[in-house]
C-alpha cells in the first residue's frame, strides 16, 4: 500500500452536556475547600446570589460558573442567617462530558480489536382607662377584688414583646453565635408570655370563684361597690380571653422562629474563622459524574402587625453551577470525515486464453472515509487562547481498521476548533504468500482463503476540528 497525505474536517456530532462543556471544562475554577454564596445586587440594584472560593476571594456573581475540585466541597452560605434568608441548595449528579467522550471511544475500539482477533478477523383593649384606683369607704372585700383586678390587668396588658425586640433578634441572628443568641432571646420571651397568660388565668378564676359571674356582680361581697370597680371587673372579663388568645398566637409565632433557628444551633456545619459561614450542602464530584449544583435564596421579611408577627418572602434568585473532578485534561470525542487518496491492494480472477482462471490484482481507490477521534486537551495553569491536546482514532471503515494518533491544539477564541497533525496506521487484507498473481484458483472463494490482515505503513494527516 502506497504511502498517503490524510486531510481531516472533524465536525463534533458526539452527545455533550452543553454547546461547548470542553471550553466549560477547561476554564473550570479549582476548588479546595468550599464554594461560599451570599446575597448581593447587581449595578442595576437587583438581588444576585455571589461566591467566593475558598473563603478567600472577593464576591463575583455566581451563576452559569463551573468549578473543579480533587475531593468533597462545601457549598457554604456565608454571614447566614435563617430568620432573614431562605437557602435551599441542592445538587443532581450527571455524566461527566469527558468521561462519556472516553466511555464512547472505547466502544469505538472495539471494531479495531475485532479485527486484532484471529477468530474474527402586642394588645388591642385594655380594661378602664389605666390601672384601677382605690378608693375610700371600700370595705376588705372591695379592696381585695379591686386588688385581684389590678394584678389580671397587668398580666394581661404586660408588653414582653414590641416591633423594635424583634427587629433586634432578626439582626443579631447571623453565624453561629448569632443564631444562638436569639434562639435564647426568642425562648425568653416565649416562657415570659407564658407565665402572664398563666397568671391572668389563675386570678380570673379565683375571682370568680370568690366574686361571682358577669351574671352576678360581686356587689353582695363588695358592699363599696362604685361604678368605676364594676366596668373594670366587666372589662377585665369581657376582653381577657381575647388578649389570652392573642397572646398565645403571638407565643406559638416565637415558637416557630426559634424552631426556624433550632437546627442551626451549636453545629458543626458552621464554619469560616468567625463561624459565620453555614455549610448547608456538600458535593462530591467523580470522574464519571459531575455535581450540577441549583442554589435558590430569598429575603425574609418579618415584622410585628398589631399582635402578630409577619413572615414575607422575596422573589427567589436561582443560580446554576457545574462541580466536576479535578483532572488532568479534558476528553472529547469526534467525528471525523477524511479525505485521502489510499490504494488497497484488490484481488479478483482473470480467465487466459486458455481458459483458465488465474490470480488478478486490481489496485483499487478505496478512501477511508470517516473516523472517530478523542482529543485529550491538557489544562493550564490559567485561562488561555490555545491549550494543547494529544490525539488518538479509530478508523470507521469495517474492511480497513486502522489507528490514528497525533498531537494539536486546541483553541477556544475566537471561535472553538482545533488543529492537529499526527500518523495513521490501516490494516488491510493482502494475499498471504501461499498464493500469487496469476496462479490459478477455482474462483473467487480461493482467493478469500488466502487473504490476512497486514499492517500498513505509517502515513501522515493533517485534521482541522470545528466544534459547532
Amino acid at each position: 500500500m502506497k504511502h498517503f497525505l490524510v486531510f481531516l474536517a472533524v465536525l463534533a456530532i458526539a452527545p455533550v452536556a452543553k454547546a461547548d462543556s470542553t471550553t466549560d471544562a477547561l476554564h473550570a475554577l479549582m476548588v479546595e475547600d468550599n464554594i461560599t454564596l451570599s446575597l448581593g445586587t447587581d449595578n442595576a440594584g437587583a438581588t444576585v446570589i455571589n461566591y467566593s472560593i475558598d473563603s478567600n476571594t472577593s464576591p463575583k456573581s455566581a451563576n452559569g460558573l463551573h468549578f473543579r475540585s480533587d475531593g468533597e466541597i462545601a457549598i457554604r452560605i456565608g454571614n447566614f442567617s435563617p430568620l432573614a434568608e431562605k437557602w435551599v441548595v441542592e445538587s443532581k449528579g450527571t455524566p461527566d462530558p469527558s468521561f462519556t467522550a472516553i466511555k464512547a471511544f472505547l466502544e469505538d475500539l472495539k471494531a479495531l480489536q475485532d479485527s486484532l482477533d484471529p477468530d474474527n478477523a402586642s394588645v388591642t383593649k385594655k380594661p378602664g382607662e389605666g390601672p384601677p384606683a382605690g378608693g375610700s369607704g371600700e370595705d376588705a372585700g372591695c379592696t381585695s377584688l379591686r386588688s385581684q383586678i389590678l394584678e389580671a390587668y397587668k398580666a394581661l396588658v404586660a408588653s414582653r414583646f414590641d416591633a423594635k425586640e424583634l427587629k433586634r433578634i432578626v439582626t443579631i441572628s447571623r453565624g453561629n453565635a448569632g443564631v444562638n443568641r436569639a434562639y435564647d432571646d426568642l425562648v425568653k420571651v416565649q416562657q415570659e408570655i407564658k407565665a402572664d397568660i398563666e397568671t391572668a388565668r389563675k386570678i380570673l378564676i379565683q375571682i370568680r370563684s370568690e366574686f361571682g359571674s358577669l351574671l352576678k356582680a360581686p356587689m353582695q361581697i363588695c358592699n363599696g361597690i362604685d361604678s368605676r370597680i364594676l366596668i373594670d371587673y366587666v372589662e377585665v372579663y369581657s376582653t381577657a380571653e381575647q388578649i389570652i388568645a392573642k397572646k398565645e398566637t403571638l407565643r406559638q409565632q416565637l415558637g416557630e422562629l426559634s424552631l426556624v433557628l433550632d437546627p442551626y444551633r451549636d453545629s458543626r456545619n458552621w464554619q469560616g474563622s468567625s463561624l459565620a459561614d453555614y455549610a448547608i450542602h456538600r458535593v462530591t464530584p467523580t470522574f464519571a459524574e459531575l455535581q450540577n449544583v441549583t442554589a435558590s435564596a430569598q429575603v425574609k421579611t418579618i415584622q410585628l402587625a398589631g399582635d402578630t408577627i409577619e413572615v414575607k418572602t422575596g422573589t427567589a434568585v436561582v443560580a446554576k453551577i457545574d462541580v466536576r473532578r479535578n483532572t488532568l485534561f479534558v476528553a472529547e470525542r469526534a467525528v471525523a470525515v477524511i479525505y485521502n487518496s489510499l490504494t488497497y491492494p484488490q484481488y479478483g480472477t482473470e480467465t487466459t486464453d486458455d481458459g483458465k482462471m488465474i490470480v488478478r490484482r486490481i489496485d483499487d481507490h478505496e478512501p477511508i472515509d470517516g473516523a472517530v477521534m478523542l482529543n485529550l486537551v491538557f489544562r493550564l495553569r490559567s485561562p488561555s487562547v490555545v491549550y494543547p491536546f494529544l490525539q488518538i482514532g479509530v478508523s470507521s471503515a469495517k474492511d480497513f481498521p486502522g489507528l490514528l494518533a497525533g498531537v494539536g491544539g486546541r483553541f477556544v477564541e475566537p471561535f472553538n476548533f482545533s488543529i492537529s497533525v499526527g500518523g495513521m496506521i490501516t490494516r488491510y487484507k493482502d494475499l498471504d504468500g501461499s498464493l500469487r498473481v496469476g496462479d490459478e484458483v477455482s474462483g473467487s472463494a480461493e482467493i478469500q482463503e488466502h487473504l490476512e490482515l497486514k499492517n500498513s505503513d505509517v502515513a501522515a494527516y493533517v485534521a482541522i476540528q470545528v466544534k459547532f
